[in-house]
């Protein structure tokens, strides 16, 4: 008869001595902050987006079909398994075939502190350019998605809690096939008064949409040199200034005719703008189609805004 061994029970005390996790550690400094999520599928209209620009991270999960996302110029044919990376301010789009329409969930998120959007997406991306993903972990992403869906269907107490949770199990995930061969994640030296001076240029460019607004008044309101101003954003943001002045006006008058009963040439007044063709094209430079067409596309705003340019 041989001997019976007793149960193996193993004890995993957390302790300042258990091995460090560098993607805890990211995730703990940072505030994550989940401002949409859903699932897109079929070849209709509402299930594509036309030219569009955001400050919030997007990614972008092909379960099924196929599709075309341009992000900055750059066409990438999206396939099953594919996870797509767009940065804020990145100018893009998402197409589908209406023999084989695309499945995808997407997640709508932002950072804070946003200086380390770059450190964020270099952990994701392979390769800088290359915004797809290919992921070893990808089924579990859409399981923990359609997780999320689940609880916000049902929202039972604790929906937030466990939505949060399956958030950032997903950005775990995709982050630690980046990190196994380093084990660690450099933080970029960012003192506490650059991200001030970041946070008092923006703060200033949201409070001054409705006046005419340059780098060169920025400076003199910040007490800050012109070429500082550019490099900071740059450095952090991955967009110039100016791209984000352009980038605030053209999102502030698309809420205006969602929302208002302003003709285009008004909300172009209250936007500061002079002359309305230079804001017909910065318009289209963002989304890729003029304030009439834009209003022409879609129905729900035509109901708002009047649509007249005079």
């Amino acid at each position: 008869m041989s001997k019976q061994t007793k149960p193996k029970y193993e004890v995993c005390v957390i302790t300042e001595k258990t091995k460090e996790d560098p993607i805890f550690k990211f995730i703990s400094k940072l505030k994550f902050f989940l401002n949409g999520i859903g699932h897109q599928y079929g070849n209709d209209m509402q299930n594509t987006c036309d030219y569009r620009i955001s400050s919030d991270f997007e990614l972008i999960f092909v379960e099924g079909g196929q599709n075309q996302i341009e992000i900055d110029g750059v066409i990438h044919n999206g396939n099953p398994g594919d996870i797509f990376v767009i940065p804020p301010f990145s100018k893009n789009k998402i197409q589908t075939t209406k023999e084989n329409p695309h499945d995808n969930y997407w997640i709508h998120f932002s950072m804070d502190p946003f200086c380390y959007n770059e450190v964020f997406l270099n952990l994701l991306l392979t390769e800088r350019g290359n915004y797809c993903i290919k992921s070893e972990s990808f089924q579990s992403c859409i399981m923990l998605l359609k997780r999320i869906e689940e609880e916000m269907n049902e929202m039972q107490p604790g929906y937030k809690v466990i939505r949060e949770g399956y958030f950032r199990t997903i950005l775990a995930l995709l982050i630690r096939e980046n990190i196994k061969k380093s084990d660690t994640i450099t933080f970029p030296s960012v003192s506490k008064a650059q991200r001030r001076n970041l946070e008092l240029i923006m703060k200033y460019v949201d409070e001054h949409l409705n006046q005419s607004i340059t780098v060169q008044d920025i400076a003199e309101h910040v007490h800050l040199s012109v070429s500082y101003i550019f490099r900071i954003f740059q450095d952090n943001i991955n967009c110039s200034p100016n791209r984000y002045i352009r980038v605030q006006k053209a999102m502030m008058a698309k809420i205006y005719m969602e929302t208002s009963q302003m003709t285009l040439y008004e909300i172009s007044k209250e936007l500061g703008f002079l002359n309305y063709s230079y804001f017909s094209k910065l318009f289209k430079d963002i989304y890729g189609v003029s304030p009439k067409g834009f209003i022409d596309r879609h129905p729900i705003v035509q109901n708002n805004c009047n649509g007249k340019e005079e």
